[in-house]
């Protein structure tokens, strides 16, 4: 008993201060949706609606492969046959140990979200995200003006996390959208 104390505290003591350093700290994004954007006479131009996506936590998703493939066959039940395929390369190609969540899919609709939410508790490791979408009120009228959102680059992301910038993020890529 005193020998496997001695490797657990001395010779792998360590290593497991790294694992217990990395499980007690947990960073989860809360983020703010964009504003609404009004004309002079007060009246709503662009409005967020909102728009639901799957992510999935390595770390969180079961290390035992008959709960892994139970969860997998769930998710395709619920949506369709492919995202079993694409669940399995997200979690070949990201460390087991990972708690930074990856984008599984995108614009499910708010049937499909009520239905995973009926579900969420066995699924553990996927998550259901909220974000919001932009609604332009007035169609294609101001949009000159009003400019568009477009999905982060890899380049922009690397430059801009710094200033708290997600992998997952939207900026402004002309007119009033870029400005603010």
């Amino acid at each position: 008993m005193f020998i496997r104390l001695f490797f657990l505290q001395i010779v792998k003591g360590k290593t497991y201060q790294k694992i217990a350093e990395g499980n007690r700290i947990r960073i989860i994004e809360i983020k703010a949706s964009r504003g609404l954007i009004y004309d002079r006479q007060g009246k709503k131009l662009v409005e967020n609606i909102p728009d639901f996506y799957l992510t999935i936590v390595p770390g969180d998703f079961p290390k035992e492969e008959n709960k892994r493939e139970e969860v997998l066959n769930k998710l395709a039940n619920l949506f369709d046959s492919s995202i079993k395929d694409k669940a399995k390369k997200i979690l070949e190609n990201n460390s087991p140990y990972s708690y930074q969540p990856v984008i599984l899919t995108e614009e499910i609709g708010l049937e499909k979200a009520i239905l995973f939410k009926t579900i969420e508790d066995q699924l553990p490791g996927v998550k259901l995200k909220i974000r919001g979408q932009r609604h332009y009120l007035a169609g294609q009228s101001f949009s000159h003006c009003l400019g568009y959102l477009g999905k982060i680059t890899r380049e922009e992301w690397l430059k801009k996390k710094k200033e708290g910038y997600s992998f997952d993020d939207y900026l402004g890529r002309s007119g009033l959208e870029a400005y603010y």
